[in-house]
């Protein structure tokens, strides 16, 4: 199939309207935090077209002061009227000293099969923004299930035999649904930028 720049152009344009109209809907939200084993505390969700975002209050944050533990877990259903090819997960923090955080993600279709999958862990001083892209194994869905678990913690509590101030905390956890038009959008955008470089450069 050939493309010239315009069509390259117009088939971008159509995919990103296409990616604007589609309808998810989010079902059966859970989204808490507990500390050191404790009760859970609702986090406040946000939706927002294609994506769904989880933000304090209550924070999300552990230290050497307490608490000293911290576990959120994140789980909903989602219906689309548009197949979905994978999900953009986003969240930021800060570790500190020995803290940490642990993070796990799983994606299910309607027949309870696993069809993404991350995990990963989040060290070092400083604030961070990780971004996983988790890619649906057989193609576009309409219907899934999504189950994360964050675990914050201090790691161990001593660093070369001496007691080190430890924190890790969590600010922001978006998720972003990425509808099937999507790669060709980008495929043309990419394919229309490459054919206008070749343009200038014959000129």
């Amino acid at each position: 199939m050939h493309f010239n720049s315009k069509g390259l152009l117009s088939l971008a344009i159509g995919a990103a309207a296409a990616i604007s109209n589609a309808s998810i809907n989010y079902n059966n939200i859970v989204a808490t935090v507990s500390y050191d084993g404790g009760a859970t505390q609702n986090l406040t969700v946000i939706q927002d077209g294609n994506s769904i975002s989880f933000v304090p209050p209550p924070p999300m944050i552990v230290s050497s002061v307490g608490p000293f533990s911290a576990v959120v877990n994140i789980s909903y259903d989602v219906t689309t009227d548009k197949g979905i090819n994978g999900l953009d997960l986003i969240f930021t923090g800060s570790t500190m000293g020995n803290g940490r955080v642990d993070y796990s993600e799983t994606v299910t279709d309607s027949a309870l099969n696993t069809i993404a999958s991350v995990s990963n862990s989040k060290t070092g001083d400083g604030a961070f923004t990780q971004e996983d892209f988790l890619k649906f194994a057989n193609g576009a869905e309409t219907s899934y299930s999504v189950n994360k678990t964050f675990d914050l913690n201090l790691g161990q509590t001593t660093l070369g035999g001496q007691q080190t101030f430890s924190s890790a905390s969590i600010g922001l956890v978006e998720q972003n649904a990425v509808p099937e038009p999507t790669s060709m959008a980008a495929l043309a955008i990419g394919g229309f930028g490459m054919l206008a470089r070749r343009r200038r450069k014959i000129k």
